[in-house]
């Protein structure tokens, strides 16, 4: 890319990502606390990779289940010390972290079930047919795909919606409780 094109995209580039991950993260949140139970499995999961005196660092208060890390700050915290970063974390706690079945889970179903973005257009770069598992009526009044393999054709040019969202609910893909988190 150019500098100017690279320009050009800056705020698609600074935009975009902040958007759809924190709509996600909203969702995650939402729907956890909804659902108590997956929150409770997810959080006994979690917990499987933090150890007693591995040097994670509470945000000081008595009740989040964590310690103070007194190997890299051995002095008594104070509330205004918040910003204070622990350098004894274990190695390979982000691999950890991936690793987590029940969590990608959670994210992937979150993702299904509330996708920060709905939908997408694309344009046909050049005349093509898409394959179809039911008939289809066109507005001109006929009906394709009545035979196994059917397919409506497209020209170049033409504008292609993709329903990310309706592609999430539906039954076809993942069964008659699509509409359900799980």
């Amino acid at each position: 890319m150019s500098d100017r094109e690279l320009l050009d995209q800056c705020s698609t580039f600074l935009l975009a990502g902040s958007d759809t991950v924190s709509t996600a993260l909203s969702w995650c949140i939402h729907l956890l606390s909804l659902h108590p139970d997956v929150q409770a499995r997810l959080r006994e999961e979690v917990r499987t990779i933090y150890a007693p005196g591995d040097g994670y660092l509470s945000d000081s208060s008595t009740d989040s289940g964590f310690h103070d890390c007194t190997t890299c700050n051995p002095r008594p915290r104070k509330s205004s010390d918040w910003t204070h970063v622990c350098n004894c974390l274990p190695k390979g706690r982000l691999e950890t972290i991936d690793s987590l079945p029940y969590l990608d889970s959670v994210v992937r179903e979150t993702l299904r079930f509330c996708p920060p973005v709905h939908g997408t257009i694309r344009v046909a770069m050049q005349d093509d047919e898409i394959p179809i598992s039911h008939p289809v009526t066109l507005a001109t009044g006929e009906t394709v795909g009545t035979s196994t393999g059917g397919s409506v054709k497209i020209r170049k040019g033409s504008y292609v919606h993709i329903p990310i969202e309706g592609f999430s609910y539906s039954e076809d893909v993942w069964g008659p409780d699509a509409l359900e988190f799980k």
